[in-house]
C-alpha cells in the first residue's frame, strides 16, 4: 500500500494543479461534517436495503441471479464504506492523519467496487475525483 500511496501521490498531488488554499481550508474545515451527513444517510440506506432484499427474495427468480448476486455485492461494499468514513470521523475532526487514511481507504474501496461491478464512469470519475482531493488536503492532517 505504502507504493501505491507514494504513486497517487506523485499522479494527484506534485503533477496535477494545486487546489487553492482557501478551497483545501474550505473542505478541510466542513469535509467532516458532509461525510457524517453521509455516514448517516447510508446507514438508513443500508436498514432499508435490508427491508427491499427481503421484499424481493420471492420476485428475484424473475429477474434472474445476477440482479440478486449484483444487489448484495453493492449492499456489502456500502456497509464497509459506511463503517470506513464512520471510523475516519474522529480523525477529521482531529486533523489527525488516521481518519485521512481511513478516507484513502475508502477511495480504494470505492475503485475496487466499480471495477467488480463494471461502473467504468464512477470507476474514473470517483476514484480520480476522490483521490485529487485527498491528496490536495493532505497535508493538512498531521
Amino acid at each position: 500500500m505504502e507504493q501505491l500511496d507514494k504513486t497517487l501521490q506523485t499522479y494527484f498531488l506534485d503533477k496535477a494543479p494545486k487546489l487553492p488554499a482557501d478551497i483545501q481550508k474550505l473542505i478541510v474545515q466542513y469535509g467532516p461534517f458532509l461525510v457524517l451527513i453521509g455516514v448517516v444517510f447510508s446507514v438508513v440506506g443500508i436498514v432499508a436495503s435490508f427491508g427491499f432484499m427481503s421484499i424481493g427474495n420471492p420476485m428475484r427468480m424473475f429477474a434472474g441471479a445476477y440482479v440478486g448476486f449484483m444487489y448484495q455485492v453493492y449492499l456489502l461494499f456500502s456497509i464497509v464504506a459506511a463503517v470506513l468514513s464512520a471510523l475516519a470521523l474522529p480523525g477529521l475532526f482531529n486533523k489527525k492523519v488516521m481518519g485521512w487514511k481511513y478516507m484513502w481507504y475508502n477511495t480504494i474501496l470505492g475503485v475496487v467496487a466499480n471495477a467488480i461491478t463494471l461502473n467504468l464512469a464512477g470507476l474514473i470519475i470517483g476514484g480520480g475525483l476522490g483521490f485529487y482531493i485527498l491528496y490536495q488536503i493532505k497535508n493538512h492532517y498531521k
